[in-house]
């Protein structure tokens, strides 16, 4: 049965990691699987149903993230219209999250799959060639049947690695991005913002190494990748498990580079580990401050202080890997001071970049119960951004308000200098500019940046002296 993927545009690059592994578990299964990457290649809706036309699929799943739902919904609609017969299937974090009610969202898709899909949908997926409507774990429809609950993977290691061979443009998507790995799943902690327990479980479960290893390997031979990022919510979690991966890198001589964008815990790191994690290749880690107000912080139920957190940066960059750190506006107790207790507190922890993270809640979250209880909601959560483009609170309190906390975004990086953060979309070659300057070092860069905004400057005072 020829079964077609979806990862609708969004606004961040990079592949799915999640349609990789189905389409490598569906292939199993026996059946013939393309994957349309519209996020990385930009397809054209008259291009993207061209594809579905000339591929003839029998089923269409789409992944869905809360933030690409309109237009995961707008494909779906266009797929169905276009192509009646073609059953459409939604999965993705956002389903997830909203179980049931996504067909109150959704009215074009025939079923959704919650929790982790490489089990679930080629079981559906062989129910559906039969003709058979038997009721799966994992799988909803609109019609009320099914059982509303998740399904998650535990054997990792039996699940097929991804392949990506099936995706669109795949060799042009990793000339532009890393090469994505995801060794563990599940997060057992409790941060009140954070959906990772609902979409990937409260279990921690992990990939054998050796498992690992052979999916990088294969990777390095396929594409000719010359680097890779970590993408698991608790890499570091079992420290011993991480110091072998590194030896691992070391002793194979994978010779890659290699980071942690999703973030790892402060508290889960020592000495040991960041000295192998650099010798193995790690060039940059990403960590969750979300506050640099000890007051706010202490709100979050993260399981750590930010004593951990500040001991855990220094240890990093004292292995001399790349540090940078996440964190978040609006969070219960935030203001403009707060704010600026973060911004110096990543001056006083030396962090590479500073990423302020305008605050979207989600459902089953604690936050999300948080702003019901004590602020308004200003807009569909579905619309928020984290960090690309104009900053757009969905939500405000009476004690901060969202011009308030528009305020505190350019605050924070007008502060330190981070101007790339705070320049309009439209400006594409100075964007492009920026991104070039966030590979030197943070004295070049703040000289660059100095120079270029001192001209800019001076030719504002010139045009301003000019008689009218």
């Amino acid at each position: 049965m020829n079964i077609i993927l979806i990862d609708p545009p969004g606004a961040q690059e990079g592949l799915n990691v999640g349609l990789g592994y189905l389409a490598a578990s569906l292939h199993k299964a026996g059946h013939r699987v393309k994957v349309l990457d519209v996020n990385n290649n930009k397809l054209a809706s008259p291009r993207m149903l061209q594809e579905i036309a000339g591929f003839q699929p029998k089923i269409a799943g789409i992944s869905v993230k809360s933030s690409t739902f309109f237009k995961a919904s707008r494909i779906a609609e266009q797929i169905r219209k276009q192509f009646p017969n073609v059953l459409l299937v939604a999965g993705g974090p956002h389903v997830s999250l909203v179980g049931r009610d996504y067909f109150n969202e959704d009215s074009f898709s025939d079923y959704g799959v919650l929790g982790e899909g490489e089990e679930v949908l080629p079981k559906l997926c062989g129910l559906i060639k039969k003709g058979d409507s038997s009721s799966l774990d994992g799988v909803i429809k609109p019609d009320s049947s099914g059982f509303d609950r998740p399904v998650f993977v535990q054997d990792l290691d039996a699940v097929p690695q991804p392949d990506y061979s099936k995706f669109t443009g795949i060799q042009q998507t990793l000339s532009k991005t890393r090469y994505p790995v995801i060794t563990s799943r599940g997060c057992p902690y409790n941060c009140i913002y954070c959906s990772v327990c609902v979409v990937s479980g409260k279990k921690w479960r992990a990939r054998s190494l050796d498992n690992v290893i052979k999916e990088i390997s294969k990777a390095k031979k396929q594409y000719e990748i010359k680097a890779f990022e970590v993408l698991d919510d608790n890499f570091t979690l079992d420290i011993e498990r991480a110091k072998e991966f590194c030896r691992m890198l070391i002793k194979r001589r994978m010779k890659l580079a290699w980071s942690c964008p999703n973030g790892i815990r402060t508290d889960r790191v020592d000495r040991e580990l960041t000295s192998l994690m650099r010798r193995s290749g790690c060039d940059l880690v990403m960590v969750g401050v979300e506050s640099g107000d000890e007051d706010v912080f202490n709100t979050i139920e993260k399981g750590e202080s930010l004593h951990d957190v500040e001991k855990g940066i220094r240890t990093l960059k004292n292995a001399g890997i790349r540090v940078g750190g996440y964190f978040i506006i609006g969070l219960p107790g935030d203001s403009i001071e707060s704010t600026k207790k973060s911004v110096e507190f990543a001056k006083k922890t030396k962090l590479d970049v500073a990423h302020f993270n305008m605050l979207v809640p989600y459902p089953k979250t604690k936050m999300w119960d948080w702003v019901a209880e004590n602020g308004r909601m200003l807009e569909d959560y579905r619309l928020g951004r984290h960090f690309l483009g104009k900053p757009m609170p969905v939500f405000e309190t009476d004690d901060f308000t969202a011009e308030e906390r528009v305020r505190a975004h350019y605050m924070a990086n007008t502060m330190l200098r981070q101007y790339e953060f705070i320049i309009p979309p439209e400006y594409s070659r100075v964007r492009r500019m920026a991104r070039k300057l966030m590979l030197l070092g943070e004295h070049d860069r703040s000289s660059l940046v100095s120079y270029l905004t001192g001209g800019l400057k001076r030719r504002l005072q010139r045009e301003l002296s000019r008689p009218r």
